[in-house]
Parts: C-alpha cells; sequence; structure tokens
C-alpha cells in the first residue's frame, strides 16, 4: 500500500499505521473470539 499519502507531510499529524483484529457474526446469538496468538509478517507473497 502506499502510506506516503498518510504521512505527516501531507496531511499533518498523522501518528502511524495501526493493525486490529475483527470477527462478525452472522447470526442472532451471542458470539465470542478467543485469540491466543497472532503474528504479522512483512514482505512479499
Amino acid at each position: 500500500m502506499e502510506y506516503r499519502f498518510l504521512s505527516t507531510e501531507t496531511i499533518g499529524g498523522f501518528t502511524g499505521v495501526m493493525l486490529g483484529l475483527f470477527t462478525q457474526c452472522d447470526n442472532d446469538t451471542n458470539g465470542f473470539v478467543d485469540i491466543d496468538w497472532f503474528e504479522y509478517q512483512t514482505g512479499k507473497l
């Protein structure tokens, strides 16, 4: 992704890229997610 448009010089005050996990339940029951381990790797696929 091109990050230069998010730089402080371009828009001012940018604090950095954040990564978050998200889960969604498609029915009306109460669901949950339990994440025991997470790994982020950089590089080209």
